[in-house]
Order: structure tokens, then sequence, then C-alpha cells
């Protein structure tokens, strides 16, 4: 039992713990989900927030050049246009021109033929002509005064990549007189940018309304040089919503996802977009799943090395409680049987009995018979050849006998050379004297011991059960009586021969 009890709790122990992996397992699992669901979404907090940032920032500065133009506007109106009266006043200022906005460079003023008429910065002999440039193209054919926000261009003046911000200029009487044009720092914003800390591998970009990039981190001149619009469908979702945040739909199977938050300007025609990819997003949260599933792996080993030591010391006491067992077990058989022959002892043989009477008694015709014997002349054998030899004779006999009973039969040693086999549920003598030459033909033939070959005999006393009053004690004390005499008649028979 005590075994059973510890392979049960060994089988607990081992079952607990591999219950444990398995919700540590499906634990971390939804854990696992759960935080890199809530890295994504911090990510895209973060993303927005810094697009709605830069946006504001975009906002002053282009409200900036703004105000500078709109000023242009307002004093070329009042002194009626390009004339010549106008212009000391309009050099002057763009001599004198002093801005708070470290981004917002030169400014030029171009007259309606697209030349350059005057600049806050050095003039050249042979000025520039502007007139087949995108924004005085869009001022000369406009009929409303919009802002035109300009693609990036390398200036020869400022020697620098700059997009521009302009509005047109009107003669006295309405018609088209130039333009004014403010040029902005690519690279100022680009400071602006990388100080915002886009991801590794992601990109904040400055849009006009047709998606080509005015500023974009990381730097690539040929973006700035082609002057392309990007294109996509995220980024014709991008130009026709007015701010939100986009997952690439269908990404190519050996790129990762993209992530979009963007946010038009809300005066000018511009759009702010911050991309990055979705591993970027999670890199943060890998590198802490990283540490997570290092310390799970150090627990699991940490139980798995607790769990083989709890089972190492159970076999070791399950090894220790079996040896004991067999120990209380030899001890057992010890107190019940006969340590040289192995045959029951007195005391179980008086248990046996008295079952075997009670069971005899509800049968009514039925008996308990008792065959006492001992071996004649055993004390002359253990004179003559010694007490191993005559333990060894003890031995054979009660191996032989032993041969010819029955299953049922129960053959006990009650000590020294006495012997009781007890043959349950008979009917009559005969049946005991039949058992009885079973026996005597058992020893019939010599006791091969060693080199000496001995003949060996037996006086048996045959007792029956036919009284209702008979007991254990009382049953075998007439079959001992019994065996006495027929001991006493063996011994007459062979004075009675030797006188002969």
């Amino acid at each position: 039992m005590k075994q059973t009890m510890s392979v049960n709790f060994l089988v607990a122990t081992v079952s607990g713990t591999i219950l444990m992996f398995t919700v540590l397992v499906g634990l971390s699992t939804g854990f696992f989900y759960f935080t890199y669901k809530e890295a994504l979404a911090a990510k895209q907090s973060v993303s927005i927030s810094r697009v709605q940032a830069l946006k504001e920032h975009a906002e002053r500065v282009f409200s900036e050049a703004d105000q500078i133009l709109r000023f242009v506007q307002r004093n070329s109106a009042s002194s009626g246009g390009f004339d010549k009266v106008s212009v000391a006043g309009k050099r002057a200022f763009v001599d004198n021109a002093h801005f708070d906005f470290s981004g917002i460079g030169l400014i030029f003023l171009l007259d309606h033929d697209g030349l350059l008429f005057e600049s806050s910065g050095s003039m050249s002999d042979n000025p520039p002509d502007y007139s087949e440039q995108a924004f005085f193209l869009f001022h000369q054919n406009s009929f409303t005064d919009q802002v035109f926000v300009g693609p990036p261009a390398f200036s020869l003046v400022s020697n620098r990549w700059a997009f521009t911000v302009s509005r047109s200029i009107s003669n006295s009487d309405g018609s088209f007189a130039g333009v004014v044009l403010a040029e902005i720092d690519c690279a100022y914003f680009e400071q602006v940018y990388q100080a915002a800390a886009p991801e590794a591998g992601g990109s904040v970009s400055l849009l006009t309304a047709d998606g080509i990039p005015l500023v974009h981190i990381p730097h690539d001149d040929s973006i700035y040089r082609d002057n392309t619009p990007f294109s996509g469908t995220v980024i014709f979702d991008i130009l026709s919503e007015s701010s939100g945040f986009l997952t690439e739909p269908h990404p190519a199977s050996d790129t990762p996802a993209r992530c979009y938050s963007f946010r038009h300007l809300d005066t000018y025609p511009a759009v702010l977009v911050n991309e990055y990819t979705i591993e970027e997003a999670a890199a943060s949260w890998r590198k802490y799943t990283l540490v997570y599933c290092a310390f799970l792996f150090l627990l699991l080993l940490l139980v798995a090395f607790l769990t083989v030591i709890v089972v190492r010391q159970f076999d070791r006491l399950r090894e220790v409680n079996e040896d004991l067992t067999e120990k209380q077990l030899a001890l057992e058989s010890m107190a019940l049987k006969d340590s040289m022959t192995g045959l029951v002892n007195r005391a179980v043989l008086h248990d046996r009995l008295t079952n075997a009477l009670s069971v005899s008694r509800r049968y009514g015709n039925q008996y308990v018979g008792l065959l006492f014997m001992d071996i004649d002349h055993f004390k002359d054998l253990n004179d003559t050849y010694g007490h191993l030899f005559g333990d060894e004779v003890l031995k054979v006999f009660a191996d032989r006998i032993s041969g010819v009973l029955r299953v049922s039969d129960t053959f006990a040693r009650m000590g020294g050379d006495e012997f009781v086999v007890m043959v349950p549920l008979v009917s009559s003598r005969s049946e005991l004297e039949l058992v009885a030459r079973k026996i005597e033909l058992a020893l019939r033939d010599p006791f091969a011991i060693g080199d000496v070959s001995v003949e060996v005999r037996s006086s048996i006393g045959y007792a029956l059960s036919v009284r209702p009053e008979s007991t254990a004690d009382s049953l075998i004390s007439e079959a001992d009586n019994a065996m006495y005499l027929v001991k006493q008649q063996h011994r007459r028979r062979e004075q009675e021969q030797k006188t002969e």
C-alpha cells in the first residue's frame, strides 16, 4: 500500500509538473499576444502624437513664411505693383528682412516674365529665369490668391536643397505682376524631424498635396532631385483623407507590413507622414519577450531540476520502503513458517485447523483428519552423522512429503523431528490411510545426503474429528498419542527381530 501511495504521488508530481508547463506555456502565449498588440497600439499612439507635433511645427513655419509673402503682397498693392516708383521700397524691404525662423531662407521677387527681380541674397548679373517653374506657371494661370508649395530644388543662390512657398503679386489694375517667393531650407526640417526620433528604418516625410516629397528623412538627394510623387494605394488614401492611421493591406511576401500615421496641414497644401514597419514597432516588444522567454526557460529548467530531485528522492524512498517491506515480510514469514524446512509452524497449523473444524461442522458428514509423524531413530542419525546432517534429513523429509500432498492440505513442522499433515473435508479413516500410504511410499527410497545414503522411516498417528466437540488442541493431542502408540509398536517389532 505504501508503495502504491509513493507511485501515485510520483505520478501526481510528474503530472502536476507537466500541467504547470502547459499552463505556463498557455498563459505565456496569451501574455505575448496581449503585449504584442499593446506594443503596436503604443507605437501607433507615439507615431500619431509625433505627426501631430511635427504638423503643428510645419504650420508655424509655413505661417511665418506666408506672413512675409502677404506683407510683400500688401506693399506691392499699395505701391501699384512693380512700377518704377515701388522698386526702391521693395528693395529696401528685401534687404532689411529679418526672420524669426531659421528654416526660412531667401526671399525672391520675380517679375511677370519669371525673371528674378530682387532677392534678399546676392544678385548675379544674369538673373535666372523661373518662367517654366511649376510655382510660376501656377500663379500666372491662377485667378485666385492661393499659396503654392513647390517641390524641393537645389538653390544656386543659397547652395542648398530648399522647397518654396509663393504667392502672386498683382498690378494696380489687378493684372499679374509677378511672384513673391520664400525659400524654406530642407535641412532645417530634417534636423527637426531627426530630433523627433523616428524608428530605426522608419521615415518622416512632408509631402505636397500631390504626394511630392518636400522633406524626407532619412536624407536622400535622389528623392529631392527626382521630384516624383510617392505612389501606391496607401499614398492615395493618405492624400484623400485629412488624418488617420493606415496599415499596408497587402505587403510583398519578403517585406514586412508598413504603418502610416498622417495629418494634413490645416491651412497649407501639405501633409505630414510618419512611416514605420510592424517589425520596427515590435522591436522593443521582442527584446522584452526574449528576456521573458529566457526567464521562463530558466524557471522551467529549475522546476524540471526540482522535479528530477523529487522523483529521485521518491525512488530512493520507494527502494527503502520496498526493502523494509521485504524485511517485514521476511520477519512475518519467519513468524509463520519454519526457517529450516519452509513449512508452516505450529501457530499457523492451529489457526487453519480451527477454521477447518468450523467448516466441517457445516457439512455434517465431512471431517478433518490429522497425521502426526516423526522420524524413527532421528537421534541416532544426529549422533552418528552430526546435527548438520540431521538438518538436511529434515529438509529432504519435508520436500518428499510436500510432493505427494494436495494443495488444500496443510503440512506443518511442530518442532524437532515432529510433523503434522492436516487433511480437510475427509469422510472416513480410509482416506487418511491413503494419504499415509502415499507418505510411506515417498519415504521408501534412501536419503542421499552428500556421500551418505540412509534409510528413513516415519511413525504416523491418525486422528479424525468425528466427535462434534473436537478442537484443534484435542485433535493434535489425539494424533500425537496415536503416533506414540505406533512408534511403540515399531520398537517392539524391532526388538523381536533382534531377539530372533
